[in-house]
């Protein structure tokens, strides 16, 4: 399959576009590459009409995230980004492409970045928010990734997680087993992950096979929630329904 190149940069010009004629909703179509990640704005819908849209080699970065995130007034109250979709026509992907060698181990040193750049998508300070009607593949850690983010429903996501393992011979295979979790080569890739701060939200109808957790509910008080905590809201993870989750998990 051949992707485009500058995918990051025609869905700016998709978003803005948008914008500027005040229609606040994109369709965007094709294989497309992404390298960096691609801001989306308050009140604003973003149709994936089969898409799929794939992570370029070796780039560390989300896919998508919103307008004010890991900004200084995203940490805020007055930063919070409201109603945003995020929705698949036919066939939508969001694919991590191939592994950048980022973990869990080896973030945040010799230069690298924190690992949660390796999320397809992650929203901090979001209220408001549709995620549906998507397949994400291959992601490189957690997949879809929210927190401080209320008032949000997430539907009809199939994963399709990366499955291969190379034993300590080198030697590549596929098909994940419990016994040989040292030759998993991404670790932990979750789908969905709620953390702190996240409340009065409705995931249903998740399918598919992740590596870790399918759908994570934590409120731990970790580097990432420090980093992405907002002052004057509070960090409770409470009011979470989760319907018809049918998924293969490996561990």
């Amino acid at each position: 399959m051949n992707f485009s190149k500058g995918g990051s940069a025609y869905l700016r010009s998709k978003i803005e576009e948008s914008v500027r004629n005040e229609s606040r909703t994109a369709i965007v179509s094709g294989n497309w590459e992404i390298d960096e990640a691609i801001r989306l704005p308050s009140n604003f819908t973003l149709i994936l009409e089969d898409a799929h849209l794939r992570m370029a080699d070796g780039v560390y970065s989300n896919m998508f995230v919103n307008e004010h995130h890991g900004t200084d007034i995203g940490n805020t109250a007055n930063g919070t980004d409201r109603n945003i979709n995020l929705i698949g026509r036919g066939n939508a992907i969001l694919d991590g492409g191939n592994y950048n060698g980022l973990s869990e181990k080896n973030h945040s040193r010799d230069g690298l970045p924190p690992i949660w750049k390796n999320n397809l998508l992650l929203f901090t300070n979001v209220d408001g928010f549709k995620v549906s009607d998507i397949s994400c593949h291959n992601q490189r850690w957690w997949a879809l990734n929210f927190i401080y983010c209320v008032n949000g429903y997430i539907g009809n996501i199939d994963f399709c997680s990366n499955d291969t393992a190379i034993d300590e011979n080198g030697n590549v295979y596929h098909g994940l087993k419990r016994e040989k979790y040292a030759d998993v080569l991404v670790k932990n890739a979750d789908g969905i992950d709620l953390r702190q701060g996240c409340h009065d939200i409705l995931i249903e109808n998740i399918t598919g096979f992740t590596e870790d957790d399918s759908v994570a509910l934590t409120a731990l008080n970790g580097k990432l929630e420090q980093t992405f905590a907002v002052k004057g809201l509070s960090s409770d993870l409470c009011n979470v329904e989760i319907r018809n989750i049918r998924t293969a998990a490996f561990c």
